[in-house]
């Protein structure tokens, strides 16, 4: 068999409520190739390699939206007392924010994302 090298995307972007290392686990064998080492039958079938192969480029840019709203959030967190009452925000900050949270719908393409830079 010749599963893709994101085969855990594959798997996430066809069972999107699937957890790692508890539904399914993926390993690297000696001669590089994929294989699913584990499968929680009570997800449904395993996935056949064509099945992983026809989303590969589909859960490629699943996983990368995933990490750009990981990022995005975890820059949001770093500035929420901010948004305490007891603080005053600058309108510079407030821009910020919510070009923040417009990340990612305020582009279709995760190559071209691109973060606002944080006010002085």
């Amino acid at each position: 068999m010749a599963y893709p090298q994101n085969t855990s995307e594959c798997i996430l972007h066809l069972f999107p409520n699937a957890v790692p290392q508890k539904d399914f686990s993926v390993s690297k064998i000696s001669d590089g190739s994929i294989e699913i080492t584990d499968w929680n039958s009570e997800l449904g079938s395993e996935p056949t390699e064509e099945q992983l192969n026809a989303v590969s480029s589909d859960a490629e840019v699943t996983a990368k939206f995933k990490s750009i709203r990981e990022q995005r959030n975890q820059l949001l967190s770093e500035t929420d007392w901010m948004a305490n009452s007891d603080v005053t925000m600058s309108d510079a900050w407030k821009k910020y924010r919510k070009d923040l949270r417009d990340l990612p719908a305020s582009n279709s393409d995760p190559e071209k994302i691109v973060f606002p830079s944080k006010p002085e």
